[in-house]
């Protein structure tokens, strides 16, 4: 991965997101920072507020780094700017949900800012659902609807395809870095891709989100949430952008505790369920299980690499089996629903045009 630069200062950002407003016909603003700076693998982010108007804004500072395991590299700032423009421009013709207003390019730091929205992000919510479930599930009903609406705007085709290309993608983590960090996938999963391996199947292409992850949304009410965050780079399967939302939600650290006490494991599952069957998959699906069964993989190398513990041997060993302990349950859950597919022939899952 490649080293950042140095994050500019939030006065600095404030007095440019000044300038520009006013060159854009505002009346002067009085922009000060309006809280502590938040620093991410992949940006810094600074709140600005109008001391006149009351008026917040966030301004995004990206780290341009490459060599991300388990998601896309940080696009430039003004890739991520016209994204931004485009989902908004989208999420204007629907009735729910919304996408975070943008506000100006700031050209003197490599930075953008648009407005903040506050609010709990589902990843918040997620992260206490075992002590409010019912907030949790109406969170996770909201994103798939958000997402189901969000690809019928970026819908590009649909085709059919073989799928020992995911096969072979999987087999590829699993005999490099999965054996390399001594971890095993399961065996029932290896014989489901056996089988799913000389088979095909319609799949709906969509302009992805590209991380469409529960820190990226923002809870607007009890059924409606905002967007921050779209990469919009990739043309590719609804499958991807699925995948990558469950994957995030179904290895949260408020889940461990599932792999020995059954009502974590049933809640956890009930909303997989319920984020799945918001976006308008009702059937197992082979597609999506292969992709979910690869960001699995991913991030089960990821978690442990990234484990806060590292220095202290014996709680890093004891989290990191908790961890191999509960990535295989989701494993061994995800080949289930592959062999599964392989008697239903489904199409795969697309927006609901």
């Amino acid at each position: 991965m490649t080293s950042p630069e140095p994050a500019p200062r939030s006065e600095a950002l404030a007095a440019e997101l000044a300038r520009v407003l006013e060159s854009g016909g505002a009346a002067a603003p009085d922009l000060v920072p309006a809280a502590e700076v938040v620093v991410t693998g992949r940006s810094t982010l600074h709140r600005i507020a109008d001391r006149a108007s009351g008026e917040q804004y966030l301004v995004k500072v990206p780290i341009v780094v490459s060599g991300w395991v388990d998601t896309h590299d940080v696009l430039p700032p003004a890739a991520q700017f016209e994204a931004l423009e485009r989902a908004y421009r989208w999420q204007s013709a629907e009735d729910r949900h919304a996408v975070v207003r943008p506000v100006a390019m700031l050209p003197e730091h490599d930075a953008f800012a648009m407005e903040w929205a506050p609010g709990r992000t589902v990843l918040e919510t997620l992260d206490r659902a075992p002590f409010d479930p019912r907030a949790a599930h109406a969170a996770v009903r909201a994103a798939g609807d958000f997402l189901r609406r969000f690809h019928r705007h970026g819908w590009v085709a649909e085709e059919r395809v073989a799928l020992d290309g995911p096969v072979e993608e999987i087999r590829h983590l699993v005999a490099g870095p999965l054996r390399d960090a001594g971890l095993r996938l399961p065996g029932p999963v290896s014989a489901a891709l056996d089988r799913v391996a000389d088979r095909s199947a319609v799949q709906a292409r969509v302009l992805l989100h590209g991380d469409y992850v529960p820190s990226n949304l923002i809870v607007r009410s009890a059924d409606e949430v905002v967007m921050i965050d779209p990469l919009l780079a990739d043309v590719g399967p609804t499958a991807d952008d699925l995948a990558r939302f469950l994957t995030v939600l179904s290895s949260n650290s408020a889940f461990l505790p599932g792999v020995v006490l059954p009502p974590v494991r049933r809640l956890r599952r009930s909303l997989e369920a319920a984020f799945r069957e918001s976006y308008g998959i009702r059937d197992p699906d082979e597609l999506l299980e292969l992709r979910l069964l690869h960001q699995h993989l991913l991030r089960w190398l990821r978690r442990r690499e990234n484990s806060r513990l590292r220095g202290a041997a014996p709680l890093l060993a004891a989290r990191n089996r908790l961890i191999d302990r509960h990535m295989r349950a989701l494993l061994l859950e995800s080949g289930a629903r592959l062999a599964a597919a392989t008697r239903h022939d489904p199409r795969l899952p697309g927006p609901i045009r």
